[in-house]
């Protein structure tokens, strides 16, 4: 059973015919293709980046339109790893996480993008980083010191599920087993956060979305972890689920977690307790944005939109007709209709 919805999408599209191709090329060295076809191509994450929609997705494709969705252009991008997730602070500062430990950066507003960070340079850096804390009796850095390693045994495989910058310069990314960084200077330089997460089993870090007063990180297990301000650690909060939650979202009223099978928690007081919500659909979840009317948006592996709006006893959660393919990420276009993209590229609600 996938424990990320971005490891179950790609082995879907594998397994349905996306095959590699016969002369191996290394995808870090590998600039992602133009194509004309690549608004059809598989794709994972969409944000706004001001008044332009941004998306990206398998083979470091990463487009972006300017007349909300009805017409795209492709970015240019230094490598051609799958992207996972992107996060834009401001209109022109822009960040896209993904495959083989890869962080690009965009200062044109998702036009053009370089390469901050990757799976080859990460495990020295981190690594180095807990020798230099064990060296001064850290315990648990002397524990990662020797379980790290085993990450990046078989190469920079270990993928980036999760980014959330607040400005041009303080961001967060999440990913497997883990792993967590932090960068205080637009991801010029990075600090482990590893060891700052009450994850002793090393949970997948599913994602990371700032809401209200804190960070919530999704992971496993029914497992869904904050830090409020003022804290420097992240506490493992237990929902009573024993799945994998994709992601999360909320606002100042409710917090939301969904997952595998139709799978969403709610609670209505920043985490302390949850309850399941009757699911709306027998599939998986996968991404969620909030309209501005107060109602979530929520994406399904079966095309289909989710809303979610309160109830007399709670929030109800009543699907709708979406796209004709599996979906894996969620936006609004400026007359409030839901944008998505997935196994076949971008989706825009006409009505």
């Amino acid at each position: 059973m996938c424990s990320t919805f971005a490891v179950c999408l790609v082995s879907l599209f594998m397994a349905a015919g996306v095959a590699a191709e016969d002369s191996f090329v290394d995808p870090l060295e590998a600039p992602a293709e133009a194509s004309p076809l690549a608004q059809h191509s598989q794709l994972l994450a969409i944000a706004r980046a001001g008044s332009r929609l941004v998306v990206a997705g398998m083979r470091g494709h990463i487009l972006y339109s300017d007349d909300e969705g009805r017409t795209w252009s492709q970015a240019s991008v230094p490598l051609s790893v799958t992207l996972t997730a992107l996060s834009f602070p401001t209109p022109q500062q822009g960040w896209a996480v993904g495959h083989s430990g890869v962080v690009l950066h965009t200062a044109d507003g998702g036009q053009n993008w370089e390469r901050q960070l990757d799976g080859r340079r990460t495990p020295a850096d981190m690594i180095g980083f807990y020798e230099g804390l064990a060296a001064g009796g850290d315990e648990v850095a002397a524990r990662l010191v020797q379980e790290l390693p085993v990450n990046w045994q078989d190469g920079p495989e270990q993928p980036w599920l999760g980014v959330w910058f607040a400005d041009g310069q303080h961001g967060f990314v999440t990913g497997a087993f883990n792993l967590m960084l932090e960068t205080r200077d637009g991801g010029n330089s990075w600090t482990p956060w590893t060891h700052r997460l009450d994850n002793p089993e090393a949970l997948h870090l599913n994602a990371i979305e700032r809401i209200g007063t804190a960070f919530y990180i999704p992971s496993e297990r029914g497992v869904v972890f904050r830090m409020r301000d003022g804290e420097e650690r992240f506490s493992a909060l237990q929902t009573g689920y024993a799945g994998s939650f994709f992601g999360i979202c909320g606002d100042e009223r409710v917090l939301l977690a969904y997952g595998l099978r139709g799978t969403l928690y709610a609670s209505q007081d920043q985490g302390e307790t949850w309850s399941a919500l009757p699911p709306a659909i027998p599939v998986a979840l996968t991404a969620c944005t909030r309209a501005a009317d107060g109602r979530f948006l929520l994406a399904a592996a079966s095309g289909h939109v989710v809303a979610v709006a309160p109830g007399a006893n709670g929030p109800v959660a009543t699907p709708r007709d979406g796209a004709p393919w599996p979906l894996a990420g969620i936006a609004l276009a400026a007359d409030g209709k839901p944008l998505g993209v997935g196994m076949r590229g971008i989706w825009r609600a006409e009505q």
